[in-house]
Parts: C-alpha cells; sequence; structure tokens
C-alpha cells in the first residue's frame, strides 16, 4: 500500500521563504526611503533657542503686528512699523514634508515696509512662515503657519 503524501513541510519552508523575503524586501525599502531632520545643525539651534524665546517677546511687545496674508496671486507681508528701521533679516517660508520646496527672501526685498510674492513660486501645502529682523544686535522673530492653496 502506497503512503499518502505529506504537504506539512513544503508548507513550512514555503511559510520561512515568504516571511525571508518580506524581511528583506522591507529591509530594503527602509534603507533607500529618505529621512529629512528639521534642519540639518538641529542641535545647535536648540542651544540658541533662547535668543529665539527673547525675540519672541519682542516681536509680541510691539505696538503694531506682522501681517501676513494671501489670496490665489501674491502672498503679502507687512511690517510693524518698529521693524521699518531694522538692519537686516530675512523671511524663510519652511516646507516641512520637503525641504527643496523651502523659499527665503532677504530683508533688502522689503520696499516700505511690505514684500509681495508671487503665489506661483510655492507649491500648494502647509509652510511655516518664519520672520526675523535684527535691530543693532536684538532679534525680532516671528513665527507663523500658513496654507498655500
Amino acid at each position: 500500500m502506497k503512503k499518502p503524501l505529506n504537504f506539512w513541510p513544503y508548507g513550512i519552508i514555503l511559510s520561512f521563504l515568504i516571511f525571508c523575503s518580506f524581511m528583506i524586501g522591507f529591509a530594503v525599502y527602509s534603507t533607500q526611503s529618505k529621512t529629512e531632520l528639521v534642519a540639518a545643525d538641529y542641535y545647535a539651534q536648540e542651544i540658541q533657542y533662547q535668543q529665539v524665546i527673547d525675540g519672541k517677546n519682542r516681536m509680541a511687545a510691539l505696538a503694531s503686528t506682522l501681517v501676513l496674508s494671501a489670496d490665489a496671486q501674491t502672498i503679502q507681508i507687512t511690517l510693524p512699523e518698529e521693524l521699518l528701521a531694522a538692519d537686516s533679516g530675512y523671511v524663510r517660508f519652511y516646507r516641512p514634508s520637503n525641504e527643496a520646496f523651502d523659499y527665503r527672501v532677504d530683508w533688502t526685498a522689503f520696499e516700505q515696509g511690505k514684500l509681495r510674492i508671487a503665489a506661483n513660486k510655492f507649491v500648494t501645502g502647509p509652510y511655516q512662515v518664519v520672520l526675523q529682523a535684527y535691530i543693532g544686535d536684538a532679534l525680532y522673530f516671528h513665527e507663523e503657519r500658513m496654507t498655500i492653496e
């Protein structure tokens, strides 16, 4: 009489092979995916964060406020009158999901306290708008979330 075939050993070997191929595929995928930090010099920025806190307090103490507005064609930033005397600074549009879409404007681009930027220079989505201005050695700091559509 003939013995029936037993498929259990083949099933166990097949399940181990499927599991190993899944783990190898996952390892290859995870090593090829790009992971970006918030900033390249994150730890150095963290140590100097007290200056940012002081800058936020100075900005909050100003009599007028920064106005950030956007429509379909332009993004406009209007500075408080006190910051018209600033020596230097910049405005940075930081895109958290992709560093390639960040946009930075130097202080010299402001004309009479206003800055207009064409909206088509940006990809739609969320941005963190960061303004840093220096009057002497005093930092004025403002950050605001903005969604460009």
